[in-house]
């Protein structure tokens, strides 16, 4: 059996503290609170972002010696998304997280859940750019473009 992708990074994370020491974790949420926060708004997550929730409810840090990322908690993701009119200016995309400065993190909810790049200002979607398919892909796409930069 293959072991979820989240559980996969939580281990990562804990093992490998010299890359990975400054990412901080929060406290799993339950499939439970997942799939409730997700239903009131009439939507269904990806798998693998759901499995990410349960594993590690939000995380902080730095992904890489060079990347910074902060994913939201559950319980940040919906409210935060109101407090930056996300439905007004950007229209279809769930923010969920970002670089810890001017760029989002969202999925495209018009678009099968992609995980896009936006800039906080100006918010509009014909600034943001694809960086993966899945959730999983956004982490691998970002630890890729960590290396691409050591490569320069």
């Amino acid at each position: 059996m293959v072991e979820p992708f989240p559980n996969v990074i939580a281990k990562a994370l804990s093992m490998d503290p010299q890359r990975y020491g400054s990412m901080r974790l929060s406290p799993p949420a339950s499939r439970y609170a997942v799939i409730e926060a997700f239903a009131i708004h009439g939507l269904v997550p990806p798998q693998d972002y759901v499995e990410f929730l349960i594993a590690t409810n939000g995380a902080d840090g730095a992904l890489t010696p060079s990347i910074y990322l902060s994913l939201w908690r559950l319980e940040d993701i919906f409210s935060s998304n109101e407090l930056y009119a996300v439905e007004e200016f950007a229209p279809g995309l769930l923010l969920f997280g970002s670089d810890g400065g001017g760029t989002a993190f969202a999925f495209d909810l018009t678009d099968e859940w992609i995980v896009v790049e936006i800039p906080f200002v100006p918010l509009f979607r014909e600034e943001m750019s694809k960086i993966a398919s899945t959730f999983s892909g956004f982490l691998d796409a970002l630890r890729s473009k960590d290396r691409g930069r050591a490569a320069d």
